[in-house]
C-alpha cells in the first residue's frame, strides 16, 4: 500500500487535520511518539478526536503491513521498537523555583500555569525539529537527531534553547514571569526499546549525554543556555558562546568545560559561518573559476547571466562563490546575497527580507523610526524608483510608516506581485551604475515566494549587468524553462591530487603520505569531508582515521533517515561492504523480492548508492565511505554480529572452497564472532596472497590470524598450527625487509613452545637466524641456526639440514672468513648428494662458485658454477640457470682471461633469464 499520511487521515475520519500533519512533517514512522500535548499543538482540541487518532494508531502498529511507510521488513525503525546508534544533541529544560511556586499557588492554578510552560517549550523545540521524549515533573527532556537526523541539529538545538527560555518569560505569574534554564550535550548514544524493563519504552536513551545535560541544566542562571565542550565546537560561528569555566559536574569523573549562550550571530551565509575558522586556498576548481569569470565579464557588458551551481552536500559551492568574489574585490561592483533556510521553508520572502536588513544596517533592537531612515537611506540609491519602493519594503519588513507614506490598501495577491517587480527594477536600476554580483545560496530550501520572484528576476535580468548564481543541491530542479543566457555548472568531486595538497595544507606541518593517503581514500574527493577528517585526525593522539567525526555525524545520519525504510537495506549493504552484490544483498536481509527492488531504487535515486547493471545481476557500490561508515555504525553490536553470520554464510554457499573469497569471509566470520572459520579463511587468505605475490596483504591477513589467537583463547587449535602461521608470517616479513618484527614474532613464539614440538621450532630457529643476520647480528644468528642444526640432527631431517648448513656458510662469508664458509658449503653439498636433491646440489654449487671466486680460485669457482648450470638447465629451471650464469660472469670478469665475448654472451642470457 502506497497511502500518504493524508489519505490515512482522510479513511480514519481525521482529513481536516491533514494540513496541520503536513505543516508538522508528521509521518507515520513518528506516529507512535504522538503525545496528548502534540496532538492538541496539531488543533485536535476534542477529546474524542485525539482517542479516535491513537486508536488509528495502535491498529496501524499492530498491522504494520498496511502501509509502505511502517513496514520496516525485519528490522524495524527506532520509534517502532528497534534500538540505534546515534549522536544525539539533547535538551534539558528546567522551571525555575518551581517549588516556591507549588507552595503559593491554588493546585488548579499550578497544573494551569506548568501545562503553559510546558506547551510553550514544547511548541518551540517541534518547530526546530526536536523531540520531546519526556515531561519530568517540572523539565523536558528534549532531542535533537531522533527519531530524524538533521544535519544542523545542534544548530537547532540552541536555536529551540534559546527560543524556549524566552518563551517562558513571557507567560505571566502574579505580577511576575516564569523562568527556565537549559543544558545542552551532544555524544553518541544508544536510543530505542529497554527490552526487559517492566514497561517498555520505545523512546529509552541510554549514554551519559542525556544525564550531562540535565547536569549543565543546574549551572545556567535563569533564562540561561549553557552547553558542552562537543556542542559548542559544533556550534561554533553560529553563536557567540561564553566560557564560564570548568565544572565538577554530579556523576562525572573529570571538571567539564561549559559555555553560556551569548546571542545568535547573524551570518551572511551558512558557509561563511562555518569558515570563519579556518578557509583553504580553492583546489581542483580552476576550470569552474575561469568560467565564473567568463560570465562576469560579459554581466558587466550588460548581457545578464545566470549560472545554477549545483553538487551534493560538501562538495564546495559556497567556496567556489568565495573565490569569485575575491577574484572581482578590486572591481567597482554591487553584491547582493541571499540565503535560504532550512527553518524557514515556508517563510514568505526569507531570504529577502533578510537580505534588505543587512543591506540597511537594520538592526532587531533598532526603534521603528531608525528602521525607516535607514531603509530610506538604503532605496535612495538607487532614486525615484527607489522612493516609490519605500511603502513596498517597509511592508515587506514589517516597519510602520509611521504617516510618512499613506497606505498601499492592495489586496495580498497585488501586494506580493508589486513587491516582486520593485525587487527587480531596484536591481535593474541599481546594475545601471555598477554591475550587481547577485549570490542565491541553497536554493533547494527556498520558500515558494522567494521562488516566484526568483523566476521573475531570471528573465528580468537578462539585459542588466547582472551575474546571478544560484546554489543548490542535484536533487532540486529550477521551475523555469531553459534560457540562452542561463548555464548549469556541477561541481564533482576533488581529484585525487587536489585533496592531498588540501590535506597537507590543513596540516600546516609535514604529515606522514600514509596518512594523507588514508584521508585521501575515505574523504572521496568531497571538501567538506577532507576538511573534517583532517582536522579530527590531526586532533588525536594515535591519528586514527576510523572514528566519523562530530562534524559530519549529523548530517550523514540525516541522510540515512530520508531513506525511511530503505535504510535497512543500507545498513544490511554497509555490512557487506563499500561494494555489494544484489544477490548477496537479497540472501541476507528478511524481505521478499519485490520490497528488495524497491528498496534499492530509493537508495540509487537518493544517490547514496551507484548501481551497475540490472537487478539480479546488479551490483552497488556507496557513493562515499563515510556513509557506508555512518549506516553499519548505527548499528548495534549484537545485530551487526547477526549481520555478519547471515552475510558468512551466505557467501560460503556462493564460494565453496574458492580462495578468491577468503579475506571476505574471514572478515565477516571474524565480526559475527566464528573465530575457528574465521582464522581457517585468513589462513587460506594469506596463502593465496603468497602465491600471487601480494606480500602486503598476505602479512596482513597472517598477522589478524595471530592476533585472533591471542584474543581468543577458546579457539579449539594445537600449538603446530600457530607455529606454521608464525612461520608463513615471518617469511613473509623477511621477503619484505621487516627484519625487526620478524624476529620478535620469531622470538616471541619460540619462548612459548611446548614439550614434543621441538621439531617444529626448526624453520622458527631459521626465520629467526635469518632476521638477525639481516640486522647484522651475526654471533645470534649463527647461535640460532647452530640450535636449529642440533634440533635437525636429533630429529634426521637430512634437508634442513642441508639448509642450516647453506645458511650458516652465509654468515660466515661475511663474518668469520672464507675457508669456514666454503667448509659449511660442502658439509650442505654432501648432505643434498646423499640425499639425491639436485635443487639443493645446484643452490650449494652456486654458492662454492661464489665463495671459490672471491677466494682466487676461479678454475674451481668456473667448475662449481658449470655444474650448477647444467643441473639448472635438466631441471627446467630457469631461476637456477640464472644464478649459475651470474657465477660464471663474476669467475670471468675476476680472472681477466681475455674472454668478454663469452663474458657479454653470459650477460645477454642472463638478463633475458632474470627478466622471465
Amino acid at each position: 500500500m502506497t497511502a500518504t499520511i493524508s489519505e490515512w487521515l482522510t479513511k480514519i475520519g481525521l482529513g481536516n487535520y491533514a494540513e496541520a500533519f503536513s505543516e508538522h512533517d508528521i509521518t507515520f514512522d513518528v506516529l507512535p511518539m504522538l503525545t496528548e500535548d502534540h496532538m492538541r499543538e496539531l488543533g485536535l482540541a476534542t477529546i474524542g478526536d485525539r482517542l479516535r487518532l491513537m486508536a488509528a494508531i495502535k491498529e496501524l502498529a499492530a498491522a504494520p503491513e498496511e502501509t509502505a511507510e511502517t513496514s520496516f521488513h525485519g528490522t524495524p525503525p527506532t520509534g517502532a521498537g528497534g534500538a540505534e546508534r546515534r549522536q544525539l544533541s539533547v535538551l534539558f529544560c528546567d522551571l525555575v523555583g518551581s517549588t516556591q511556586l507549588a507552595a503559593r499557588l491554588d493546585p488548579e492554578d499550578l497544573r494551569e500555569v506548568m501545562r503553559n510552560y510546558q506547551d510553550a517549550v514544547a511548541g518551540v523545540v517541534t518547530r526546530h525539529g526536536g523531540h520531546v521524549a519526556k515531561y519530568l515533573g517540572d523539565g523536558l527532556l528534549v532531542y535533537f537527531g531522533w527519531p530524524l537526523a538533521f544535519e544542523d541539529q545542534a544548530v537547532r538545538a540552541l536555536r529551540a534553547g534559546r527560543e524556549a527560555v524566552a518563551a517562558v518569560r513571557e507567560i505571566a505569574v502574579d505580577e511576575g514571569h516564569l523562568d527556565s534554564r537549559v543544558g545542552i550535550a551532544t555524544g553518541e548514544v544508544v536510543v530505542g526499546e529497554l527490552v526487559g524493563a517492566a514497561s517498555r519504552d520505545a523512546e529509552a536513551i541510554t549514554g551519559e549525554t542525556p544525564n550531562l545535560a540535565a547536569r549543565l541544566q543546574s549551572e545556567a542562571e535563569p533564562s540561561q543556555v549553557v552547553v558542552d565542550e562537543t556542542t559548542k565546537n559544533l556550534v561554533e560561528g553560529y553563536f557567540e558562546l561564553d566560557d564560564i569555566g570548568c565544572r565538577i559536574l554530579k556523576g562525572f569523573a573529570e571538571p567539564l568545560s561549559v559555555w553560556r549562550v551569548v546571542a545568535e550571530r547573524d551570518g551572511a551565509s551558512r558557509f561563511a559561518t562555518v569558515a570563519s575558522r579556518h578557509v583553504t586556498a580553492l583546489k581542483g576548481r580552476d576550470k569552474e573559476l575561469a568560467q565564473l569569470l567568463g560570465n562576469w565579464r560579459q554581466a558587466k557588458e550588460g548581457a545578464g547571466q545566470v549560472v545554477l551551481l549545483s553538487g551534493e552536500a560538501g562538495i564546495g559551492k559556497s567556496r567556489l562563490l568565495l573565490a569569485l568574489r575575491e577574484a572581482i574585490t578590486g572591481e567597482p561592483h554591487i553584491r547582493m546575497r541571499y540565503q535560504c533556510s532550512p527553518y524557514h521553508t515556508k517563510d514568505a520572502f526569507y531570504p529577502v527580507v533578510h537580505q534588505l536588513r543587512r543591506a540597511a544596517g537594520i538592526g532587531e533592537r533598532d526603534q521603528n523610526v531608525e528602521k525607516l531612515d535607514r531603509l530610506e537611506h538604503l532605496l535612495s540609491e538607487t532614486g525615484s524608483s527607489g522612493r516609490a519602493a519605500m511603502p513596498l519594503f517597509s511592508s515587506l519588513l514589517s516597519i510602520p510608516t509611521e504617516e510618512r507614506y499613506p497606505p498601499l490598501n492592495l489586496s495580498p495577491q497585488q501586494t506580493k506581485d508589486r513587491i516582486i517587480g520593485a525587487l527587480i527594477d531596484n536591481m535593474c536600476e541599481l546594475s545601471r551604475g555598477q554591475p550587481v554580483l547577485m549570490l542565491f545560496e541553497d536554493a533547494h530550501w527556498i520558500d515558494p515566494t522567494t521562488l516566484e520572484f526568483l523566476e521573475r528576476a531570471v528573465v528580468g535580468i537578462e539585459e542588466a549587468s547582472v551575474l546571478m548564481v544560484i546554489t543548490h543541491r542535484q536533487e532540486w530542479q529550477p521551475t523555469w524553462p531553459a534560457y540562452a543566457h542561463s548555464s548549469a555548472m556541477v561541481l564533482s568531486r576533488l581529484s585525487r591530487q587536489a585533496v592531498e595538497d588540501m590535506v597537507q595544507e590543513l596540516a600546516t606541518t609535514g604529515i606522514d603520505a600514509d596518512l594523507v593517503d588514508r584521508i585521501a581514500s575515505r574523504a572521496d574527493g568531497i571538501p567538506l569531508f577532507v576538511e573534517e577528517l583532517t582536522k579530527t585526525v590531526l586532533e588525536r593522539e594515535d591519528k586514527a582515521i576510523d572514528a566519523i567525526p562530530d562534524t559530519l555525524q549529523a548530517s550523514l545520519l540525516a541522510r540515512l533517515d530520508r531513506l525511511g525504510s530503505a535504510k535497512e537495506l543500507a545498513q544490511v549493504g554497509a555490512v557487506i561492504g563499500r561494494e555489494f552484490t544484489y544477490e548477496l544483498l537479497a540472501s541476507s536481509v528478511d524481505q521478499d523480492q519485490s520490497s528488495v527492488d524497491d528498496g534499492l531504487a530509493q537508495l540509487v535515486k537518493s544517490e547514496l548508492v551507484f548501481q551497475r547493471g540490472e537487478p539480479p545481476h546488479s551490483s552497488y557500490v556507496f557513493k562515499h565511505a563515510l556513509v557506508q561508515d555512518a549506516a553499519y555504525d548505527s548499528l548495534l553490536r549484537e545485530r551487526k554480529r547477526i549481520m555478519h553470520a547471515r552475510i558468512g554464510a551466505a557467501l560460503e554457499k556462493r564460494q565453496g572452497s574458492d580462495d578468491a573469497a577468503a579475506g571476505l569471509l574471514a572478515r565477516h566470520f571474524h565480526r559475527a564472532g566464528a573465530y575457528d572459520k574465521a582464522l581457517q579463511y585468513y589462513s587460506a587468505a594469506g596463502r593465496r596472497a603468497r602465491l600471487q605475490f601480494a606480500n602486503d596483504e598476505a602479512i596482513s591477513h597472517l598477522f589478524t590470524a595471530l592476533e585472533l589467537l591471542e584474543e581468543t583463547p577458546q579457539l579449539d587449535t594445537d600449538f603446530s598450527q600457530r607455529l606454521k602461521l608464525v612461520d608463513q608470517y615471518a617469511s613473509l616479513l623477511l621477503m619484505t625487509g621487516k627484519y625487526a618484527q620478524a624476529q620478535e614474532i620469531c622470538s616471541d613464539i619460540l619462548g612459548r613452545t611446548s614439550d614434543g614440538s621441538e621439531s617444529l621450532r626448526i624453520p622458527i630457529l631459521i626465520r629467526l637466524g635469518r632476521a638477525q643476520y639481516m640486522q647484522g647480528r651475526n654471533e645470534d644468528a649463527l647461535a640460532s641456526y647452530d640450535q636449529a642444526l642440533k634440533l635437525a640432527q636429533t630429529h634426521q631431517d637430512r634437508r634442513r639440514m642441508a639448509a642450516l648448513f647453506r645458511e650458516i656458510g652465509e654468515v660466515q662469508f661475511t663474518s668469520i672468513g672464507l675457508p669456514k664458509a666454503i667448509e659449511s658449503y660442502t658439509q650442505a653439498l654432501r648432505i643434498s648428494e646423499e640425499m639425491g636433491d639436485p635443487a639443493g646440489i645446484a643452490a650449494c654449487l652456486t654458492m662454492l662458485s661464489n665463495a671459490h671466486c672471491r677466494a682466487g680460485d676461479f678454475d674451481i669457482a668456473v667448475e662449481c658454477a658449470k655444474k650448477a648450470f647444467t643441473i639448472g638447465d635438466k631441471l627446467g629451471d630457469r631461476r637456477r640457470l640464472a644464478w649459475a650464469m651470474i657465477m660464471l660472469m663474476q669467475c670471468y670478469r675476476s680472472d681477466f682471461l681475455g674472454q668478454e665475448e663469452v663474458f657479454e654472451r653470459y650477460l645477454g642470457e642472463t638478463q633475458t633469464l632474470m627478466a622471465e
